[in-house]
């Protein structure tokens, strides 16, 4: 996907790929290891990992940009609660 993208998109569109891909990796681990196993974590999980995958490994097809938006907003989701278990943690001291 990379490659196609620049391609298509140039040097802009790949910078946005390799961003959304950093953000990912970043996210999974806390998606995975620090996040309460509630009926959103396998939606998270799978999306996250499959977005990081598809950023490496596929065409940039379009099914798969759907799958990419859904992946940017699982980490938009672990951002947010990471920020929140923060807050809440500085609170109580």
């Amino acid at each position: 996907m990379l490659l196609q993208a620049w391609v298509e998109g140039g040097i802009l569109a790949v910078a946005f790929f390799v961003v959304l891909a950093f953000y990912l990796a970043r996210s999974i681990p806390s998606i995975l290891l620090r996040r309460p196993m509630d009926a959103l974590f396998p939606i998270l999980a799978y999306f996250a990992v499959y977005g990081l995958w598809h950023i490496v490994m596929s065409a940039f097809a379009a099914p798969l940009r759907l799958h990419l938006a859904l992946a940017a907003a699982c980490v938009v989701c672990a951002a947010l609660e990471s920020t929140r278990a923060r807050t809440a943690h500085s609170t109580r001291r």
